[in-house]
């Protein structure tokens, strides 16, 4: 009874001191963890960072050109990266230039501000326009002036209206400058007594009545017989 009583004492020892060695062999076969520096490089945020948050739910982009049609979208809450080939989208209306004899017009993006590649084409002439000195035609898309220039008139004036003159381009084929006569007293044209001759700019002839509206003479000289005779008749 004595030797059994021994043996399991021995046995109970000998677990107790196995169960007291685990714990200690488990720790020293871990990796200690090394305290922070300070000086680690954070992960960018809105990009490799797991755990960035920001949804962009402001709106709040920036747009970088790729002068191929197509932008990079940053985000400026958090600084990710949207979009790295975001395609442009044309604003309205038209850029446009002229080389020579050379017209050109494009659109560019309503977000970068930059010209789409894709939309530069030649200006397409529309009809000959004009105005009191210059003709032009203008694009038939951006409405650019086009093969612009001086009219060729040689100054004269087109008098074949009775009412009404005007200038014609010899060159685009336009009347302009049209306007109504306005006779002014010609002392080279022959005067009778109902009256005398008259001019217009424009080289117009005509005759027009005499005007005593403003006294008894009138500007060509011819006197109003009827006012001048009263006249002297009040005063005997």
């Amino acid at each position: 009874m004595r030797t059994l009583t021994r043996k399991l004492l021995s046995l109970l020892l000998v677990f107790t001191m196995v169960c007291a060695m685990v714990p200690a062999a488990m720790a020293a076969g871990e990796t200690p963890e090394e305290p922070e520096t300070g000086t680690e490089t954070p992960t960018e945020p809105g990009t490799d960072d797991p755990e960035n948050t920001c949804d962009h739910k402001n709106n709040n982009f920036e747009y970088t050109p790729n002068n191929n049609g197509t932008h990079k979208v940053v985000c400026k809450d958090c600084g990710g990266i949207v979009d790295d080939d975001e395609a442009c989208t044309a604003a309205s209306g038209y850029e446009s230039s002229a080389t020579g004899n050379t017209y050109q017009h494009w659109q560019v993006c309503e977000k970068c501000k930059v010209e789409i590649p894709s939309t530069r084409t030649n200006c397409t002439a529309g009809a000959m326009t004009c105005d009191d000195t210059k003709h032009w035609q203008a694009c038939t898309t951006c409405k650019q002036h086009m093969n612009e220039a001086d009219h060729d008139t040689n100054s004269q004036w087109v008098a074949t209206d009775p009412n009404e003159h005007w200038k014609h381009c010899n060159t685009c084929d336009l009347d302009f400058s049209k306007a109504t006569h306005d006779f002014k007293y010609d002392p080279s044209q022959e005067k009778n007594t109902d009256g005398h001759g008259a001019k217009c700019v424009c080289g117009a002839t005509k005759t027009v009545p005499h005007d005593f509206s403003k006294s008894y003479t009138c500007e060509c000289g011819e006197v109003n017989t009827a006012f001048a005779t009263s006249v002297v008749i009040t005063e005997k």
